[in-house]
């Protein structure tokens, strides 16, 4: 299908330390990254928004023409805030910032719609093997390797 997109994220938190892993999918190839977050993360959620928000940013600045991103997680908040078109609300300040900005990131697609991913499975999958490799990746991205 042209124009199709699909972005696959994990994230991996310790402490305030926080690691992230992409693997994109799309008409023009695969892309795949992995590192550590400049900033201190506190939470799960803030780090797979944070996640999902750098795989979005790595598809906007490589100028891959998208018309559906299809974004697979295994984070229910990410979720929420794709599929209810930014209509979360958290009473949690930097929950709520940081959904903002995931949305307003989405808002650089004409169609986007976020999937559930069950992690930590044995499910063999082509979906399945990719989140393992992402929740890996995000750990060494945590660990600096």
């Amino acid at each position: 299908m042209e124009g199709y997109c699909t972005l696959n994220s994990d994230a991996s938190i310790k402490g305030d330390v926080g690691g992230y892993a992409i693997w994109i999918v799309s008409d023009a190839g695969r892309l795949r990254r992995y590192g550590r977050f400049r900033t201190p993360v506190s939470d799960a959620n803030l780090a797979e928004m944070m996640a999902v928000i750098n795989g979005l940013h790595l598809v906007l600045t490589a100028g891959l023409p998208v018309q559906t991103m299809v974004v697979n997680t295994d984070n229910a908040m990410c979720r929420s805030v794709i599929n209810k078109k930014g209509a979360y609300r958290s009473q949690n300040r930097a929950l709520q910032e940081m959904a903002d900005i995931l949305w307003s990131m989405c808002q650089g697609f004409p169609t986007i719609y976020a999937k559930h991913i069950k992690g930590h499975t044995r499910n063999t999958s082509a979906r399945h093997v990719v989140n393992r490799w992402c929740d890996e990746y995000a750990r060494r991205g945590r660990l600096g390797l």
